[in-house]
């Protein structure tokens, strides 16, 4: 297909059927009259046109997918089926259905992979682990982050009693799993291909640095992406056609920190409640949810944030109904609170890292408060905005005052024991919004006290 001059416009494709081969679809159950027509799902769609790219793929039963894309690619032309797509977070979950496909649908083999006393199998990678910091890389400037040094901010936290917070972008544990998935240097393209090629047709992924004239969304963002798996890219058609195959595979509906997750909950503008997978991130922003008992699904990606609530409801009115019934939003937030502690035993002393270490730290304690903690990293001065005691070290959320786009959170071990700190092991997890996540371990001496 040539690219088309003429200025983006809201397109629709039908590629392919039912591509589930032996595999028994779940059966249907009941569904609104003329939900295969996804009125509402086009009118939203077009509604919200703004220039930028975007690609909805909705699947009802057994049909064929509905394809919907917008915007201009990377050179300027309109987006296409033949348009190669940045993947974003849907990286973790094509890369899980590989392995899935690889391993016959067992993945309780062992990953090579040991944190503490954990030995990790395949399958506990792939769905995520809060025993490992969020790492992800956009710029993919600076020393890359290699497994040796992720086992250490892991061990580091097994021993400390630490948990990290756990995104559906952190792609820690693909770096990890990379020798259980290839025999010798890793090629992502050809693990896809060669491991989804019975099941997804055609299905041709390239990595962006590789990319020459083909036309792209998001490949001058890809290209420097670190891990090498952000760097994955496929185009909308072939996008569509595994997502086709996908939402009538409900082993692949993963629960997992940062693989998705169940739930059960009104649907569209009605009183009905229904069970859904859903998994959501960010840059690209992603939303994908599957509706198990009605064999149906909706994939959103978008190089703009947010979007994708209109499209989601519009695709749940168009499967469900809509009813009189007003609807609204309920956010539900579940935590753990840490209690703040003040800083009185560790007030006046200094750590370091060594003079010649190539990332040197250091960390102050200035003041007993939650704003007390001081830290000079990467020509930089950062301050706490909280301070929590978790066990007998610490957790900090730091910034850079007047960078709102330089933040990060800060855990702190001290050795030989709490009351007396002459060394602290350190993990700051370096927060650069949706650009990345970039996970540093250190071990710092005490140079200054009280």
């Amino acid at each position: 297909m040539e690219r088309s001059s003429r200025a983006a416009t809201t397109a629709t494709l039908r590629i392919g059927s039912c591509l589930v081969g032996a595999m028994a679809c779940l059966p249907a159950q009941d569904i609104a009259e003329g939900a295969h027509d996804l009125v509402n799902l086009r009118a939203a769609f077009a509604s919200e046109v703004n220039g930028s790219p975007r690609v909805v793929i909705a699947i009802v039963e057994n049909a064929a997918p509905v394809v919907l894309y917008s915007g201009r690619d990377t050179d300027g032309g309109a987006v296409e089926p033949h348009t190669y797509m940045s993947l974003g977070a849907l990286v973790r979950l094509m890369v899980a259905d590989a392995a899935h496909a690889k391993f016959r649908g067992d993945l309780r083999v062992g990953s090579g992979v040991t944190i503490g006393t954990d030995k990790l199998t395949v399958r506990e990678l792939i769905r995520g682990t809060s025993k490992l910091p969020d790492y992800w890389d956009w710029d993919g400037g600076g020393a890359a982050i290699g497994a040796e040094d992720l086992l250490a901010c892991a061990e580091f936290a097994a021993g400390a009693g630490f948990i990290y917070p756990t995104s559906t972008l952190g792609m820690a544990e693909f770096l990890l799993l990379e020798p259980s998935l290839s025999q010798g240097p890793m090629d992502w393209p050809s693990f896809l291909r060669t491991s989804l090629a019975p099941h997804v047709t055609g299905l041709d992924p390239v990595l962006a640095s590789d990319l020459d004239a083909d036309a792209s969304v998001g490949s001058s963002i890809a290209k420097d992406a670190r891990p090498a798996a952000l760097q994955l890219m496929v185009t909308i058609k072939h996008l569509a056609t595994w997502w086709q195959w996908r939402v009538h595979r409900s082993d692949l509906l993963w629960d997992g920190p940062r693989m998705g997750h169940r739930e059960t909950n009104r649907v569209g503008g009605t009183n009905r409640i229904v069970p859904f997978w859903r998994f959501d991130s960010s840059f690209p922003t992603v939303h994908a949810a599957v509706f198990p008992e009605h064999s149906s699904g909706i994939l959103y990606l978008a190089t703009k944030p947010g979007g994708w609530r209109s499209i989601d409801r519009a695709f749940e009115d168009d499967l469900f109904g809509t009813g009189d019934e007003l609807w609204s939003e309920v956010a539900i937030g579940i935590g753990n609170a840490m209690l703040i502690q003040p800083l009185t035993r560790w007030k006046g002393k200094e750590w370091a890292t060594d003079t010649d270490a190539p990332s040197p730290l250091t960390i102050a304690i200035e003041d007993a408060t939650v704003r007390g903690v001081h830290m000079e990293f990467a020509d930089r001065s950062w301050r706490s905005a909280y301070v929590y005691a978790r066990n007998k070290g610490m957790i900090a959320e730091v910034a850079v005052p007047g960078e709102p786009e330089s933040e990060g959170m800060l855990y702190l071990w001290p050795k030989p024991s709490e009351q007396d700190p002459k060394r602290l092991e350190v993990v700051f997890v370096e927060n650069k919004k949706d650009r990345g996540r970039i996970p540093h371990h250190f071990d710092l001496e005490l140079v200054k006290k009280q």
